[in-house]
């Protein structure tokens, strides 16, 4: 986890009829360009509060555990909780699947002929 610049935090809400709540934090590696799920949480509450705990307990779990970003797809408890826990950390409103989508996009157009532009924004996801 010490090279992941960019993680990503993606929250499925009511995810069952007892409506819990899932979070996955997903970290893109640099090299492969794959993307890998590398937390878990399920939670009866989507409170920043909660999501903060979790963080920490991470963090200090993982000593390397510090991204240059935070890519979520809820405004809300998700920023709260990132910003109280990872002070360092820039954070982006992101949709996750068009971030799938777009990469998927890419990967099947990635060539070695890749124009000088599309190679900017390939290695910058």
């Amino acid at each position: 986890m010490k090279t992941a610049r960019v993680l990503c935090l993606n929250g499925t809400h009511g995810m069952n009829h007892y409506g819990f709540h899932l979070f996955t934090i997903i970290m893109h590696h640099a090299t492969t360009r794959s993307r890998y799920p590398i937390a878990f949480l399920i939670s009866e509450f989507k409170r920043s509060s909660t999501l903060k705990r979790w963080l920490d307990f991470l963090k200090n779990e993982n000593e390397n555990l510090r991204p240059d970003i935070f890519i979520v797809n809820d405004a809300g408890e998700e920023i709260k909780a990132i910003e109280k826990s990872f002070l360092d950390s820039s954070i982006f409103l992101y949709h996750f699947r068009m971030l799938c989508s777009w990469c998927r996009r890419l990967d099947h157009k990635h060539s070695a002929d890749v124009n000088p532009n599309k190679a900017i924004v390939w290695q910058n996801l």
